[in-house]
Protein backbone atom coordinates (compact mmCIF):
# COMPACT_ATOMS: atom_id res chain seq x y z
CA UNK A 1 0.00 0.00 0.00
CA UNK A 2 1.59 3.30 -1.02
CA UNK A 3 1.89 6.24 1.34
CA UNK A 4 -0.93 8.40 -0.09
CA UNK A 5 -3.37 5.52 -0.18
CA UNK A 6 -2.53 4.58 3.40
CA UNK A 7 -3.05 8.15 4.65
CA UNK A 8 -6.37 8.33 2.81
CA UNK A 9 -7.41 4.99 4.30
CA UNK A 10 -6.68 6.31 7.82
CA UNK A 11 -7.99 9.88 7.47
CA UNK A 12 -11.15 9.33 5.41
CA UNK A 13 -13.23 7.67 8.17
CA UNK A 14 -12.32 10.47 10.58
CA UNK A 15 -13.28 13.18 8.10
CA UNK A 16 -16.58 11.45 7.39
CA UNK A 17 -17.41 11.13 11.09
CA UNK A 18 -16.68 14.82 11.64
CA UNK A 19 -18.80 15.67 8.61
CA UNK A 20 -21.79 13.76 10.02
CA UNK A 21 -21.40 15.53 13.36
CA UNK A 22 -21.19 18.96 11.70
CA UNK A 23 -24.32 18.27 9.67
CA UNK A 24 -26.16 17.33 12.84
CA UNK A 25 -25.69 20.89 14.17
CA UNK A 26 -25.28 22.93 10.95
CA UNK A 27 -26.35 23.13 7.36
CA UNK A 28 -24.12 23.58 4.36
CA UNK A 29 -23.94 27.26 3.44
CA UNK A 30 -23.75 27.94 -0.29
CA UNK A 31 -22.28 31.41 0.29
CA UNK A 32 -18.70 30.10 0.51
CA UNK A 33 -19.05 26.87 -1.48
CA UNK A 34 -17.33 28.33 -4.56
CA UNK A 35 -14.15 28.92 -2.55
CA UNK A 36 -13.71 25.20 -2.00
CA UNK A 37 -14.68 23.79 -5.41
CA UNK A 38 -11.07 22.91 -6.18
CA UNK A 39 -10.85 20.41 -3.34
CA UNK A 40 -10.94 16.90 -4.74
CA UNK A 41 -12.62 15.36 -1.71
CA UNK A 42 -16.14 16.88 -1.76
CA UNK A 43 -16.91 16.19 1.89
CA UNK A 44 -13.81 18.07 3.01
CA UNK A 45 -14.87 21.07 0.90
CA UNK A 46 -18.29 21.02 2.55
CA UNK A 47 -16.70 20.84 6.00
CA UNK A 48 -14.55 23.87 5.19
CA UNK A 49 -17.62 25.73 3.91
CA UNK A 50 -19.46 25.11 7.19
CA UNK A 51 -16.46 26.05 9.33
CA UNK A 52 -15.78 29.18 7.25
CA UNK A 53 -19.36 30.37 7.76
CA UNK A 54 -19.28 29.54 11.49
CA UNK A 55 -16.00 31.43 12.02
CA UNK A 56 -17.30 34.53 10.25
CA UNK A 57 -20.51 34.40 12.28
CA UNK A 58 -18.49 34.11 15.47
CA UNK A 59 -16.25 37.03 14.52
CA UNK A 60 -19.30 39.13 13.66
CA UNK A 61 -20.80 38.36 17.07
CA UNK A 62 -17.55 39.18 18.85
CA UNK A 63 -17.22 42.48 16.97
CA UNK A 64 -20.76 43.46 17.95
CA UNK A 65 -19.72 43.21 21.57
CA UNK A 66 -16.98 45.83 21.14
CA UNK A 67 -17.66 49.06 23.05
CA UNK A 68 -17.44 51.02 19.79
CA UNK A 69 -20.23 48.97 18.17
CA UNK A 70 -18.02 48.99 15.08
CA UNK A 71 -18.22 45.72 13.16
CA UNK A 72 -15.58 46.70 10.63
CA UNK A 73 -12.37 46.97 12.65
CA UNK A 74 -10.87 46.66 16.08
CA UNK A 75 -9.14 50.05 16.04
CA UNK A 76 -10.54 53.44 15.17
CA UNK A 77 -8.72 55.51 12.54
CA UNK A 78 -6.91 57.66 15.12
CA UNK A 79 -5.78 54.56 17.04
CA UNK A 80 -4.55 52.83 13.89
CA UNK A 81 -2.34 55.77 12.94
CA UNK A 82 -0.43 55.61 16.25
Amino acid sequence: MNYKRRIKWIVTPYIESQYRELLFYNTINAEFADLYLGIEYTILGEILTIVHYDFLSLFRTLNERLPTNDNESYLGQSQAEN
